[in-house]
């Protein structure tokens, strides 16, 4: 509940929505090494860690580069979400991680009402994908 009431994401908006964004989340755990999103599937789901470390990949040049390392409170997943494209990206728990998961269509649903949550998603998935470019193309 405290993550979605206090999250930076989800200040624009009003009460009874972030209390429609908290129902829609499920907490899941993940293991030490286990993986939260693999590069390729589909983009169906967001998560917001609640507590661990995670590292962020992309498979290029025929192995894989270490994009971000990511702790509580930062999301993960945002680029499927939003293109509904097969997931850029590999995350993988480096501790265990405790996150919560919204379903892509649903979550769209209730932030579509919201253009600055909307605008703000988009533009950490902008500097997400640049930051990429810049990593591969070095």
């Amino acid at each position: 509940d405290e993550i979605v009431a206090n999250h930076h994401l989800f200040r624009s908006l009003d009460d009874a929505s972030r209390a429609e964004v908290r129902a829609l989340g499920t907490v899941v755990d993940f293991a030490a090494d286990e993986i939260l999103i693999l590069e390729g599937d589909a983009g169906d789901s967001f998560f917001i860690i609640t507590a661990g470390k995670v590292e962020v990949t992309t498979a290029a040049k025929g192995h894989a580069l270490i994009l971000s390392i990511l702790k509580t409170g930062a999301f993960v997943g945002e680029v499927g979400s939003l293109s509904g494209k097969p997931r850029t990206a590999t995350v993988r728990a480096l501790t265990p991680v405790s996150a919560v998961r919204f379903e892509r269509a649903k979550l769209m649903a209730v932030l579509g009402r919201f253009p600055k949550a909307t605008e703000l998603l988009s533009a950490v998935a902008l500097a997400r994908a640049q930051d990429t470019i810049s990593k591969i193309s070095r």
